[in-house]
């Protein structure tokens, strides 16, 4: 039986098969949310011969829907809309899979549930099922306790988990550089910073190594993401450019976010660890793996390898555990 997991964000939509078939699109759901069905009925055709459908979400919060109710429901529809002849089962907060009609009544089971679905999975990695589970993406950072292969949080929904410290706001590439440090050091001075959309996370981890020049990411300018163009949206942060800083200036700012970044993301995980499971195992998936791996090693976690997922997999981490998960689920019902 060959299971499609299928991850619809705000700006991306991941597709992981249980065949070991991955796929990332940049989707910007917010600029294109009437091209949604369309947009799946083309992804899903690649992979050829499906027999269902697992389905987790994020795309609900996206600013083209008032409600995240309506949110949900517009995802659930262009689903059904681009794969008419395939049975969709939809991921819950509470850990089972619903059909798109039973989710009418209340929607907000599947809102934002896609955490709980990559929690349950990766507690395979983790030694006697119990650990952390930390996903950094492009935009946001969970930070999930496992127990014995069971999802350690009383948080339901994003507004738990914002107030759980388990849902952080920043990511290795869409994120504001003016959301993360306020002021940086310059010529000896405190110098704050514009209140712009002038640079993002993707400039800082580009410069840093920890994304590759040349990435197909959207920019603040929509410029290249190059060395050049990197330094020019970071001098803009503080209303400079390439005449009136230097070079070093420029990484010294790149240093800074990155080093303040680090901060916000360890701090959240020693309170959620130590108010859980207070173990030390970590096991990390996302597109920030060379910026976990990094952090996590210097701060004297114990990383467990996502062994046998390859780098895309790791990406589209949730896709695949939705997809595994139902795919658990059949085969067990069959049997």
């Amino acid at each position: 039986m060959h299971v499609l997991g299928i991850d619809v964000g705000g700006a991306n939509l991941k597709f992981a098969s249980t065949d070991g078939h991955t796929m990332n699109r940049e989707f910007p759901l917010w600029q294109r949310r009437e091209q949604l069905a369309a947009e799946l009925r083309s992804s899903v055709a690649w992979f050829g011969e499906i027999d269902a459908i697992a389905l987790t979400m994020t795309g609900e919060l996206a600013d083209c829907y008032a409600l995240k109710r309506e949110g949900v429901l517009h995802v659930t529809t262009a689903m059904q809309a681009a794969v008419s002849d395939l049975p969709i089962h939809v991921y819950g907060v509470d850990g089972v899979f619903y059909s798109p009609e039973s989710l009418e009544g209340n929607p907000l089971l599947a809102a934002s549930a896609n955490w709980h679905a990559g929690a349950r999975f990766a507690s395979a990695w983790l030694p006697n099922a119990t650990g952390v589970w930390i996903d950094m993406g492009s935009t946001t950072t969970d930070i999930i306790p496992v127990v014995n292969g069971e999802v350690a949080t009383r948080s339901q929904t994003d507004i738990d988990r914002l107030l759980a410290g388990e849902l952080i706001y920043t990511g290795l590439v869409r994120t504001l550089v003016p959301c993360i440090v306020d002021h940086v050091t310059l010529r000896g001075q405190k110098c704050p910073l514009a209140a712009e959309l002038f640079a993002t996370t993707a400039d800082v981890n580009a410069l840093l190594g920890f994304i590759e020049f040349g990435s197909q990411i959207a920019t603040a300018d929509g410029g290249p993401l190059t060395r050049d163009g990197c330094l020019t949206r970071l001098a803009r942060t503080i209303c400079g450019d390439r005449e009136l800083l230097s070079d070093d200036e420029i990484m010294a700012i790149a240093t800074a976010v990155n080093a303040r970044q680090r901060e916000q993301v360890m701090t959240a995980i020693e309170a959620v660890r130590h108010r859980t499971v207070n173990a030390d195992h970590v096991v990390i998936s996302g597109g920030g793996l060379p910026w976990q791996d990094q952090v996590f090693q210097e701060a004297g976690m114990t990383i467990h390898r996502l062994s046998r997922i390859s780098p895309a997999q790791r990406v589209a981490f949730c896709a695949l555990a939705v997809a595994s998960l139902l795919h658990k689920y059949l085969v067990g019902e069959a049997s």
